[in-house]
């Protein structure tokens, strides 16, 4: 059944129409001018923008969730440095 439909959406966007139609269908018309000025990205641009959004949205959500997770230091001064000086500063050699 996935298969017929696989095959059947393959044909049917493969044998979609004319592959060069014209405006009024026959093969003497000459093609319209585009005015590049006119030209919008229309429907597609416009779902795949929000589309996008969602995305990014959903991500800042996401990073936002993880980072409350984490268990950061309360005082970084602390954190390695002293440890290394403190060990460095009463070691086996000091006098």
């Amino acid at each position: 059944m996935i298969r017929d439909f696989g095959f059947w959406l393959l044909t049917s966007s493969l044998g979609a129409g004319d592959p060069n139609p014209t405006p009024s269908g026959g093969l003497d018309s000459i093609a319209p001018v585009v005015d590049p000025d006119r030209v919008t990205p229309g429907a597609w641009g416009f779902f795949s923008f929000v589309l996008l959004i969602i995305a990014a949205v959903i991500l800042y959500f996401s990073l936002r969730k993880q980072l409350k997770r984490v268990d950061f230091p309360d005082d970084p001064e602390d954190s390695g440095d002293s440890k290394v000086a403190g060990s460095a500063s009463s070691g086996p050699g000091k006098s």
